[in-house]
């Protein structure tokens, strides 16, 4: 049996209503565009969605709600690839100790319920129903009734009209206004809203905040909404992040050129930048060939050192520094410049990054450069086994992201061959860097050579 149509004419809600009463058992697929969603139903009941099913996003569910560390992760996940193929990352994990089976399934079932939520606002797309065998029952596998399902959903619907008045997006900031020591007193709040107005520094953003509490996006928003409404919490127009941020592009560049969605207009004053700059971008175009002819007749002069003396106490100072460096040359080539949108090229690379990974924000975007000095500051202070390991690997996951998008961008305006020359003449500067102590080995060839291989 198959069942398709058009979400405008039987919404998600409806189709997934249909398929329970009937306990029918199947697949049914969700399009929007070029966005696909695959849930599985066993006898009218949802057990897996194909977005939550990948080994690499369960790794970051698991670490972004604080279960496992990033390190844990990587581990199995390197065991899984070379000595456990076909064995689940979940059962791995259970099999360490890292987690138990409970853990497992409340990580699972949130998010696959946070994400079908999200697909009841789709009014737009297609669905298709094909009944057929699901896969074999696994030990740690969500099983969410669709009914209950629905009757939450409907409410959170009705409260999210009111809730993202105040919060709209996930780029926001808010900070603590608090009502002095004698009303604090008085405060009875529950126990999700302390944790909440606990993070609130007027620095982290929703995102950040969502991933640090593990309670998920609604119940996140719902206690902010309802800590602003009782004046405990303010926004903070001024520190909120980059627009764009919540499109979720952290594993894929940002456009050429930008775009009016991504970057909030700035694409009208790239485009008056590239006009005024057509001269130069054409002499660039002519020095660039004339440094190729020069390389073929033979060795090039020797690699200039960074333009900033570089010291760095950690891994994440000395990458931190490379990717700045790296910045600072493809900017100062003329084919690259995208004129003012190269101003906040790193934050428009880094805001929605530490988004997915939330511990690395000891780093930070300033004038244009990533800023380690906080967190090599405490990294001194603390020393390398200390509960600033964490704060570790998440900012050096996040220093790999953005290494990896900047590659992207510098190949979709620069081509190939000048894109390497650029990063491999910055990794040849950085040759005779001291590597630092802190944090075990770190192998400089290792980091840029991944993304550039």
């Amino acid at each position: 049996m198959e069942l398709e149509g058009r979400l405008t004419a039987f919404p998600l809600p409806e189709v997934l209503q249909f398929l329970a009463q009937g306990k029918l058992t199947g697949i049914l697929s969700v399009t929007q565009e070029t966005i696909e969603v695959h849930l599985e139903i066993r006898e009218g009941k949802i057990i897996s969605s194909s977005s939550v099913d990948r080994p690499n996003r369960l790794g970051e569910m698991l670490v972004r709600r604080g279960v496992i560390p990033r390190s844990d992760v990587e581990d199995a996940l390197r065991s899984q690839r070379e000595e456990n193929r076909g064995r689940m990352i979940g059962e791995i994990l259970i099999e360490r100790g890292l987690t138990t089976e409970e853990q497992l399934h409340n990580t699972i079932r949130l998010q696959m319920e946070e994400e079908i939520w999200e697909l009841f606002e789709w009014r737009e797309g297609e669905f298709k129903f094909q009944h057929c065998p699901t896969s074999e029952k696994r030990p740690m596998a969500a099983e969410i009734e669709i009914e209950p399902l629905l009757l939450e959903g409907s409410q959170r619907s009705d409260e999210w009209q009111h809730i993202v008045r105040v919060v709209p997006d996930d780029s926001v900031v808010f900070g603590v206004a608090w009502p002095g020591r004698d009303n604090a007193k008085e405060l009875r709040l529950p126990a999700r809203e302390w944790e909440v107005l606990r993070l609130l520094n007027g620095r982290y953003t929703v995102g950040s905040i969502i991933a640090r509490t593990g309670f998920g996006t609604f119940e996140t928003y719902r206690s902010l909404s309802n800590l602003a409404s009782a004046g405990l919490v303010l926004r903070c127009a001024a520190k909120e992040a980059a627009e764009g941020q919540r499109s979720a592009a952290a594993d894929s560049p940002p456009a050429a050129a930008p775009s009016p969605a991504s970057n909030g207009g700035r694409e009208a004053r790239a485009e008056s930048s590239r006009a005024a700059a057509g001269k130069r971008w054409r002499i660039g175009g002519l020095l660039s060939r004339k440094r190729e002819e020069e390389e073929k007749k033979g060795p090039s002069a020797a690699t200039p050192a960074p333009q900033e003396a570089v010291t760095a106490a950690t891994p994440v100072g000395l990458a931190a520094a490379l990717i700045n460096e790296l910045v600072a040359a493809l900017t100062a080539n003329a084919e690259f410049a995208a004129g003012e949108a190269d101003r906040t090229l790193l934050e428009d690379l880094w805001t929605p990054i530490v988004n997915v990974c939330p511990k690395a924000d000891l780093v930070r975007v300033e004038g244009g450069r990533l800023q380690a000095g906080e967190f090599e500051g405490f990294a001194t202070m603390l020393g390398q086994e200390s509960a600033l390991r964490s704060c570790y690997e998440d900012a050096m996951e996040a220093l790999h992201r953005a290494l990896i998008r900047l590659h992207k961008v510098a190949l979709q305006r620069l081509g190939e061959r000048t894109a390497e020359r650029v990063f491999n003449t910055t990794r040849g500067a950085f040759a005779a860097v001291p590597l630092p102590k802190l944090f075990g080995d770190f192998r400089l060839d290792e980091f840029i050579g991944k993304v550039t291989a």
